[in-house]
């Protein structure tokens, strides 16, 4: 997964404004160059003072390049659901698996931890007013230049009811054409208590560490301690 959540690019959490804290219902489509069919998911999404929380689950995502067999592995290993929560203050992310009650504590991709850290350039033009729906929004086109020099380009749908809440984004970059539609928008705090793995869950220092234990698990055999 992105280092920032479920497809969310780090830069492009810049774009949310003034709204600091926020759930929603983000439902993301990815058409990646050279691939005939999009990745489409739906996914709760919650910002807490830059932190964001996202959930991923195989059954809801239509991805023609996963296999059935795949998905039905995944699913008996336990690992078709997670949560990732992004914490760019300590430039860290958490996959946490509550089939397996399991999390695992890896560090941000340098390309994210610095997108997160950095304020980059952001060139907006309003070029039309649309609905989504039924909140009356204003399109604008926007170029996001990031410090170290990648650009971002495409469009943003600010709802006017919502603060200037960015209720769709679209952008087009060397891996493709992304989409994210925020749904059921609510502009207050979630409870910080949600961005923070369970105490209870067990720790693993790698995703291959926690991989292997699963399979482990799965084919009978004993977990490594």
């Amino acid at each position: 997964m992105p280092g920032s959540g479920a497809g969310l690019k780090a830069a492009l959490s810049k774009l949310f404004g003034p709204a600091k804290a926020f759930s929603a219902q983000a439902e993301m489509n990815l058409q990646a160059k050279g691939s005939k069919e999009p990745v489409t998911f739906s996914t709760p999404f919650e910002m807490l003072d830059g932190q964001i929380r996202t959930e991923m689950d195989l059954a809801k995502m239509k991805n023609a390049q996963m296999s059935a067999e795949a998905r039905q592995g995944m699913k008996q290993m336990g690992m078709d659901q997670a949560v990732i929560i992004v914490t760019p203050a300590t430039k860290t992310m958490f996959m946490i698996y509550p089939n397996l009650k399991a999390c695992v504590e890896m560090p941000l991709p340098e390309r994210d931890a610095n997108a997160y850290e950095k304020t980059p350039q952001i060139e907006t033009v309003e070029v039309g007013k649309e609905t989504l729906d039924g909140h009356r929004c204003v399109k604008n086109k926007v170029t996001l230049t990031e410090a170290g020099g990648n650009k971002y380009e495409g469009f943003t749908w600010t709802a006017t009811d919502l603060n200037r809440f960015p209720i769709q984004m679209q952008f087009q970059d060397d891996s493709g054409l992304q989409t994210i539609r925020f749904r059921n928008v609510q502009l207050k705090a979630p409870e910080a208590s949600r961005f923070v793995p369970p105490a209870a869950y067990a720790q693993y220092k790698s995703m291959q560490e926690l991989m292997m234990n699963s399979m482990q698990k799965f084919m009978g055999g004993r977990p490594r301690k």
